[in-house]
């Protein structure tokens, strides 16, 4: 429910996107829009939610860091420090040199 009602919101901006498209809320959408309807539901502290689309989006692209940070941000939020740890750690593994990863971890520890 609550990525559907994600999506109408983010389509709602580009009503001629949603025009070329009607049946965007009930397509799976597409793996950088995972991430992005994530971070909104990170935002609007529905961290479970959140992490449901961030492993969605790194299932969708495994080498994405900022994908595995965002996850690491999400099970952190609800206590899962360890998978969090874990999730910062891969996408450090990933682009060494990703400082809000550092960050993040650091706290963590």
């Amino acid at each position: 429910m609550l990525l559907r009602w994600l999506l109408k919101l983010k389509f709602s901006r580009r009503p001629a996107r949603v025009a070329q498209a009607p049946d965007a809320a009930t397509r799976p959408p597409p793996a950088d829009l995972k991430g992005e309807l994530g971070a909104i539901a990170l935002q609007t502290q529905r961290a479970h939610e959140a992490t449901a689309l961030f492993e969605r989006a790194v299932a969708a692209r495994p080498n994405n860091a900022m994908a595995h940070g965002n996850l690491g941000s999400a099970l952190k939020d609800i206590g899962r420090d360890e998978d969090a740890l874990a999730s910062y750690e891969r996408a450090l593994h990933i682009k060494p040199d990703y400082a809000q990863a550092h960050y993040n971890r650091a706290n963590l520890l």
